[in-house]
């Protein structure tokens, strides 16, 4: 049975841990209660290309807005 998952916003947000040693992304989606699901690489594309840049906490960010909430991929001033 495949699953219909709302868009990502507050009960479902986005996050992005990145590799220490080569800075590659590995997006997650919060799906219920400690529960993620890894973003696959073609989708997580598709979303960085209506990503945004927006000021987090003082510092600028690239990231994807969703449901209303900002969710910080990379820090601007990090990206080619």
């Amino acid at each position: 049975m495949l699953a219909i998952l709302p868009p990502p916003g507050p009960d479902f947000p986005i996050r992005v841990e990145r590799d220490a040693k080569t800075g590659e992304p590995a997006p997650y989606v919060l799906v219920r209660a400690n529960l993620e699901a890894l973003i696959d690489r073609k989708s997580f594309y598709r979303l960085v290309e209506i990503g945004a840049h927006s000021e987090v906490v003082g510092k600028r960010w690239f990231g994807l807005w969703s449901g209303g909430e900002f969710f910080p991929i990379i820090p601007s001033e990090e990206l080619p």
